[in-house]
């Protein structure tokens, strides 16, 4: 999961005092930005932060363009079945579906982009 750190200027008021006194007694933790909310969290336990970008139009499109045969895949091995069931073949089988499809995208598109 994708995430991004958060400095304590980015917060409200009312945040911003909460976090600092959290902060103060927890000096390893760090801020991050995950699932729409700012979480304090240990900063050992994250691997890897990133700032993430906004997605360009075609890259959306790219995205979009991956959506049915994701859906395919998904349909042919159980969709009632939650991700946490998969194997590890159909995880890796499900990710190269989509990266796939994401690429087949970008190499036919004709901006000169090539991926």
């Amino acid at each position: 999961m994708r995430t991004r750190r958060v400095g304590l200027a980015a917060l409200n008021r009312k945040e911003r005092s909460l976090f600092q006194r959290h902060l103060k007694r927890h000096p390893t933790h760090v801020l991050i930005w995950l699932l729409r909310k700012v979480r304090a969290v240990p900063e050992d336990l994250i691997l890897e932060v990133y700032n993430m970008v906004d997605a360009t139009e075609l890259e959306k499109a790219a995205m979009a363009s991956a959506l049915p045969p994701l859906g395919e895949y998904v349909a042919s091995i159980g969709m009632q079945r939650p991700l946490a069931d998969y194997s590890k073949e159909e995880v890796i089988t499900l990710v190269e579906v989509v990266i796939t499809a994401y690429q087949d995208f970008m190499a036919s598109s004709n901006n000169g982009i090539s991926v």
